[in-house]
């Protein structure tokens, strides 16, 4: 997504940081005691990552009907003999 394969760019980098905070939160969730924070954490990550879901699919099919570049057939390669 950060190359723009899928969508803008802005949608890989938003992934990527869920990504390494759901790292850091599954880490310190085996290495430290259940604390109410780390609780907080857990979950305001699983609705962030649910939300990041949620937008990736609501711009994948807007893509899906609306492209940003027509495709048009592909000409036949000529080989030069």
């Amino acid at each position: 997504m950060v190359g723009r394969e899928i969508a803008g760019p802005w949608l890989g980098w938003l992934g990527m940081i869920v990504a390494v905070i759901g790292l850091i939160t599954g880490i310190g969730s085996f290495l430290a005691t259940p604390t109410g924070f780390a609780m907080l954490q857990a979950y305001v990550l699983g609705i962030a990552f649910t939300l990041w879901i949620a937008v990736a699919s609501v711009v994948s099919v807007v893509m899906l009907v609306r492209p940003e570049v027509e495709r048009t057939l592909a000409l036949r390669a000529v080989f030069a003999r």
